[in-house]
């Protein structure tokens, strides 16, 4: 790798003019380029324990990695080694799409970690900096992988009538869903199990999906005290009661709640 060195500036006056000198007292050029391309060299099979290779640049190594498992690819550590500048880079498995990238992670070393998202075959191409085509050059690469433990447990737990909010318990990366879908104008954000818009006294049924692990589960919305809270409101206890607070005791807040229960004229109500 290699940087640009400070220039010195020097001026002086001649027949009433500035001419200004520049010395460049070092040259040097940072890259970082994902490469692509290469030669097939085979197949890998990572286990929970380090295994080496001798790889050599500008070949790719195909693996198949499973979804949520975690691989590591080094020449930095357990038995990893090069005595010239490696690059790694993974790539899906027709090399057309860059999954992860690494140059110099100790010294002139690389270092990959990486966490599948799904069920899949990639190539781990080993090359000279900076992608040189050059097929000159071996080394010894370390890999292992750790082994996916799937829980998409979550809760679940209404924030109004008409909203819901999840809480992931079990591995993170999911997504949520309705199952089965209710219809209608009510919503889920795929990413964070929220709910929206919901009707009161319905109940749902969420699904969250974790590398084809799946589990579900159930809310009914509040159909009474349906409170919506806006800005700066919240819910609040005060005196053993539940309360709705606009704003605390601080400068530039606003906040407003309003019942979202229809009120129907034609009976009593409070």
């Amino acid at each position: 790798m290699h940087s640009f060195a400070p220039r010195k500036v020097y001026a002086m006056k001649k027949n009433g003019h500035i001419l200004l000198l520049f010395l460049l007292l070092g040259f040097t050029q940072t890259m970082n380029a994902q490469c692509s391309g290469g030669n097939n060299g085979g197949s890998m099979t990572p286990t929970s324990s380090f295994q080496t290779r001798s790889v050599t640049s500008n070949n790719f190594y195909t693996v198949n990695v499973n979804c949520g498992s975690t691989y590591v690819f080094t020449f930095c550590s357990n038995g990893g080694s090069a005595s010239w500048d490696t690059q790694i880079t993974l790539l899906n498995s027709t090399g057309t799409t860059t999954l992860a990238y690494n140059d110099d992670f100790c010294s002139l070393q690389s270092q990959v970690t990486f966490t599948a998202t799904s069920t899949t075959t990639i190539r781990v191409l080993v090359s000279l900096y900076s992608c040189s085509s050059s097929t000159a050059n071996t080394a010894t690469l370390a890999y292992n992988v750790t082994p996916a433990v799937i829980n998409p447990s979550f809760t679940l737990s209404a924030v109004s009538c008409k909203r819901a909010n999840a809480t992931i318990t079990g591995t993170t990366g999911g997504t949520f869903s309705f199952n089965p879908n209710p219809g209608g104008s009510v919503s889920i954000d795929p990413n964070t199990g929220a709910i929206t818009n919901g009707t009161p006294g319905a109940s749902y049924t969420v699904q969250y999906t974790v590398c084809g692990n799946s589990s579900t589960q159930s809310i009914s919305m509040p159909n009474t005290n349906c409170w919506e809270l806006n800005g700066s409101a919240q819910n609040t206890t005060i005196g053993g009661q539940s309360c709705i607070q606009l704003t605390a005791e601080v400068n530039n807040q606003t906040g407003c709640a309003w019942d979202a229960t229809p009120i129907n004229f034609n009976s009593n109500f409070n």
